[in-house]
């Protein structure tokens, strides 16, 4: 790679001369390197910004981010998923592109859904930061295949501990939670969907889950959702779900463990059972993928009118 693609110097010695400026890249053609000038000139970044490291970057965001001083537990997911890009820590983060990303994400593949949500949320924001920095002119690793295991362990709620729950309605938290529980949706979808009227689209993890449209049960419907979930922070939101049940005064679950948000979705599937759901109605409201059912994939249509009957079967205390 004889070629040096070398920017204009914009600084000068004492004595007139041209500061050094670093290569942009070497390469094996003179028109590969041409081509890097045009495309780094057309996109307007500096030539110092061209040399952040990813490493640089990430302690750029952290202390932006800390100005609006998150919880401890956001700042350790950041951290988590900041120590997964462990192999580019040290590279330029202009030069970054989605084949640097994917390896990382292929090897969180076997991790949580919300490990992998982090990482994903943590190079969103450091791409926001580099983007208003002129660092970057876009984020080269939005299109990266995320992939992630739902956790399975939960333990639902109990039917006194819904009483509880619903007694404390009036709250936004609380809202929350109890719209998982009588939705299935995870704590990682809520922020990202449209909320309409008499039901909730979107979602995550299969396409069945990205493209379902749950029913709203009648019994939440007046919860204002369209004000209430809209970009919440699932991070944030644990945080606040804790301290709701803490001042309740909810003990343990049966596991000895404290509930998490996760729970509600277990405590939805629950309840599906116990009021004899049709079981490919929830499948379908819980996102469930139906592919290896291949007459229930094909076959297993059900309109929102007869999702809305099922969902309604579930009888809430209020």
């Amino acid at each position: 790679r004889p070629y040096a693609a070398c920017p204009p110097a914009q600084e000068f010695t004492p004595t007139g001369s041209p500061a050094a400026v670093p290569a942009l890249g070497y390469f094996e053609s003179y028109n590969e390197a041409y081509a890097a000038l045009l495309d780094f000139s057309r996109s307007g970044l500096t030539v110092a910004a061209r040399f952040t490291s990813f490493a640089e970057m990430y302690e750029r965001f952290m202390q932006e981010y800390a100005a609006k001083k998150p919880s401890k537990s956001a700042v350790a997911a950041y951290s988590s998923a900041y120590k997964r890009c462990a192999a580019i820590h040290e590279r330029t983060f202009a030069e970054l592109r989605k084949p640097d990303f994917q390896p990382i994400f292929d090897g969180a593949a076997g991790m949580s859904e919300s490990t992998v949500a982090n990482l994903k949320k943590l190079l969103n924001q450091m791409y926001k930061v580099a983007i208003e920095n002129d660092v970057v002119d876009r984020n080269y690793s939005a299109n990266v295949a995320a992939g992630g295991v739902e956790c399975e362990k939960g333990v639902p709620f109990t039917d006194a501990e819904i009483e509880k729950l619903w007694n404390a309605a009036s709250d936004d938290v609380c809202k929350v939670a109890i719209t998982m529980i009588y939705t299935g949706y995870r704590v990682g979808e809520l922020g990202s969907l449209d909320v309409g009227k008499d039901r909730l689209i979107g979602g995550k993890k299969t396409r069945a889950g990205r493209e379902r449209v749950v029913p709203l049960h009648p019994a939440i419907r007046d919860f204002h959702l369209a004000r209430i979930l809209p970009g919440l922070d699932p991070a944030g939101y644990r945080d606040e779900f804790h301290a709701l049940l803490d001042g309740l005064g909810f003990p343990n679950a049966a596991t000895g463990e404290r509930h998490t948000p996760h729970d509600c979705r277990h405590t939805f599937s629950w309840l599906a059972d116990r009021y004899k759901m049709d079981s490919t109605a929830k499948h379908m409201i819980m996102g469930h993928s139906l592919g290896g059912d291949v007459e229930v994939s094909v076959y297993g249509h059900r309109t929102f009118e007869e999702l809305e009957a099922e969902i309604g079967k579930i009888i809430a205390p209020h």
